[in-house]
């Protein structure tokens, strides 16, 4: 159904819009498209019901705050322009940002708050709280605190906790293929 389409096992689906925008359907994963359209008040709503979605985004959705979104159980993610992986995790979503700026927050309205992701950041959105952005372990040396104090992390010989295993196992991202060469038809 091109409305929404889903993969099995070992299959992949890209799928690109007609203004240019492109999404890429990882294996056991199921998109709806909701809404889309484009021209003066270009709009796209996508629900991503299960695994991996890679979008990447063109300007023509930046006219206007969360013209382009994802959503999924837990999460509402409005993005402008940009390249972003969503992954929906059984009662959580994890979204990585490549390009662009993502804001994220809960599909709960009750749930207030909301997250913006940049360039090489990621968040987390579980059921019943608000997003979270995720430090990738190892990276943080120092916490920046009111009126610009700092508080430094001195290991103890204790263990730190990852918090990537606080999240449920994660397949490895998608790769997107180069475009197949055919001959006699440059560019398909």
């Amino acid at each position: 159904n091109i409305d929404a389409p889903r993969t099995k096992s070992d299959a992949r689906v890209e799928i690109m819009l007609s203004e240019g925008s492109q999404l890429s359907l990882d294996e056991n994963s199921r998109l709806v498209l909701a809404e889309y359209a484009t021209g003066a008040q270009p709009s796209g709503v996508f629900s991503l019901i299960r695994g991996r979605l890679r979008s990447v985004v063109t300007d023509t959705f930046a006219q206007r705050r969360d013209a382009f979104q994802v959503r999924t159980s837990t999460a509402l993610i409005g993005v402008q322009g940009t390249d972003f992986m969503t992954q929906v995790l059984g009662n959580a979503t994890r979204v990585n940002v490549s390009q662009g700026v993502v804001q994220i927050k809960n599909i709960d309205p009750n749930i207030l708050g909301a997250r913006i992701l940049r360039a090489n950041q990621f968040g987390v959105v579980k059921a019943g709280e608000p997003p979270q952005l995720m430090v990738p372990f190892g990276t943080l040396d120092a916490i920046r605190i009111g009126s610009g104090g700092t508080i430094s992390i001195q290991s103890d010989s204790k263990q730190a906790v990852d918090p990537m295993q606080l999240l449920p196992a994660a397949p490895p991202l998608i790769t997107v293929p180069p475009p197949p060469n055919i001959p006699g038809r440059p560019g398909l």
